[in-house]
């Protein structure tokens, strides 16, 4: 039975670091789009921490200092 418990923790935490893993993997994408579509038309450009050009001023860097 103690077999068991362990078997399944280790099932556990595996599961646990490749869903950490993908977390991490998807952000890196997710980072590279905006960089990529904030590159090709900066004026269409949304995000946190950032206004629109059209909508009032420059684009302000967010707390890391970039705009993604």
């Amino acid at each position: 039975m103690k077999g068991i418990v362990k078997l399944r923790e280790e099932v556990r935490s595996g599961l646990r670091t490749l869903t950490n893993a993908e977390r991490l993997r998807r952000k890196r994408g997710d980072r590279a789009k905006k960089r990529k579509a904030f590159v090709s038309d900066p004026y269409r450009f949304k995000s946190r921490g950032c206004r629109n050009l059209f909508e009032g001023g420059p684009l302000r860097p967010t707390k890391r200092g970039t705009p993604w």
